[in-house]
């Protein structure tokens, strides 16, 4: 934009560092390289977790975002049925008759 307007300035170097890389595979499952760790399952997951929480810009929307996921984790919609499910005809997954 300098050079359309006539205003030629010295731009400065950007050098971006990454420092890792993190995945969430479901529910406390994840995967992630930081600094040169390897981790895996529920501590890759928290690193996932945390990381997200840490980039938000707004201390209001780490606490917003943090309150969801405590709502999940109480919330009976993500506890697995009580009663086993069953196929058509009564067959359970897996079994045959």
């Amino acid at each position: 934009m300098a050079t359309l307007t006539g205003q030629e300035q010295s731009l400065a170097v950007y050098a971006h560092e990454n420092l890792g890389t993190v995945a969430s595979l479901g529910i406390g499952k994840g995967v992630a390289r930081i600094m040169g760790q390897n981790l895996r399952g529920f501590t890759a997951w928290t690193a996932h977790r945390g990381y997200h929480v840490y980039a938000m810009p707004t201390f209001n929307r780490k606490v917003r975002i943090m309150m969801d996921w405590l709502a999940a984790v109480v919330s009976v919609a993500t506890w697995p049925p009580s009663v086993p499910w069953r196929l058509p005809g009564g067959l359970r997954p897996g079994r045959s008759q």
